[in-house]
């Protein structure tokens, strides 16, 4: 899938996207049921796999190993042993979340995982237990696909910076595919961190999806309104709470291949974690 990104048609992109996360949840809840919770709430999120078209959540601690995946052409939930191979599968399109989690409660159970119900999730996406999953368009859900593996392609350079030390993952409530790059703890600097990721279109920041990057200090005041103008995207700085650096699909698709927008991307990023970074008086990493 080397094809590169596109302009998409908003309102059936975010239809799409919008499915697939709410589907998503039913892995959510399988690892909030029956995984160890991560003290930083990890346990729940999921990877990107081109290959397989699907979304794959933690394996499980008890015997048998188990993961679940969400494949999205079509819109199927499925099992998997630890090697990958599928023990039960449901297709979800026209089916309801209460279903789906009625049919995977009793396939767990076949397998030892016992449960009355799967735990909720600790937020609030506003899924409708009875209304059905929807079949995706597939023009719209091949852009869907290029975009989360435009996302584990980037976001693996970064990793690349960092010796595998941090691991890409899509968080079940926002829906970003990100990376948290820790830098310093200690008690002399306190926390510093970049956070890196691919988000889906916020009303509140920006209205498509787009590259991010921000900084974080437990000491210090980074004040991104005194950073300078960047060569492609720009600083959000307006808005209250959320602050950073934002290249846009829209940016992206200047550029008319994906060896170009890979660059841009690359570039964004260099460009924005040298300025934050010598903000945070740290060393540079690109």
């Amino acid at each position: 899938m080397n094809q590169p990104l596109s302009s998409v048609n908003r309102a059936a992109f975010n239809a799409v996207e919008s499915n697939i996360h709410h589907a998503s949840q039913l892995l959510a809840q399988f690892a909030q049921t029956f995984l160890p919770h991560a003290k930083d709430e990890s346990h729940p999120s999921l990877q990107w796999h081109p290959a397989q078209q699907s979304l794959i959540g933690k394996i499980s601690t008890k015997e048998p190993n188990i993961q679940l995946g969400l494949e999205v052409s079509p819109l199927k939930l499925n099992i998997l042993d630890i090697n990958g191979n599928v023990l039960h599968s449901l297709k979800l399109e026209g089916l309801t979340p209460l279903a789906a989690e009625k049919w995977l409660i009793q396939a767990l159970a076949d397998l030892g995982y016992i449960a009355q119900s799967l735990d909720d999730m600790p937020y609030d996406i506003s899924v409708q237990k009875d209304t059905a999953y929807q079949q995706n368009e597939n023009e719209v859900l091949q852009q869907w696909m290029l975009q989360r593996t435009f996302a584990n392609d980037i976001l693996t350079e970064v990793q690349k910076i960092f010796n595998g030390q941090a691991d890409i993952a899509i968080w079940p409530h926002h829906f970003d595919t990100g990376i948290y790059l820790s830098l310093v703890s200690n008690e002399e600097e306190g926390d510093k961190a970049l956070g890196i990721g691919w988000a889906v279109a916020d009303d509140n920041v920006v209205d498509e999806n787009y590259l991010y990057i921000y900084a974080w200090s437990s000491k210090q005041e980074l004040h991104y309104e005194k950073l300078p103008n960047l060569t492609n995207g720009h600083w959000c700085i307006d808005q209250e709470g959320w602050k950073g650096g934002i290249l846009t699909l829209s940016d992206l698709i200047h550029c008319k291949n994906t060896q170009d927008q890979k660059a841009m991307a690359l570039q964004f990023l260099k460009e924005t974690s040298q300025l934050l970074l010598t903000r945070m008086n740290l060393p540079q990493l690109f």
